[in-house]
């Protein structure tokens, strides 16, 4: 017999050994990670010093900073 568990939880959860968990007992989770909330504000979603805010492309294996200057790093 099959059961399906789903929970939900705070930030203060979101880390990645929690996650890790979760997926290896198939848990269906909703988790917020810690910086969630911060990734929302238009001052995070503007600052070239995050990744996340960087373009990448696949052909040339770059990521590029604000679409315009190419940062040449390939991981």
């Amino acid at each position: 017999m099959y059961i399906q568990y789903n929970m939900d939880a705070d930030a203060g959860y979101g880390g990645e050994e929690n996650y890790a968990y979760l997926e290896q007992e198939e848990v269906q989770a909703i988790v917020k990670y810690s910086t969630y909330h911060k990734e929302k504000l238009k001052k995070w979603q503007t600052d070239i010093s995050k990744i996340d805010n960087w373009h990448y492309d696949d052909e040339t294996d770059t990521w590029t900073m604000s679409r315009r200057t190419n940062a040449g790093l390939s991981l």
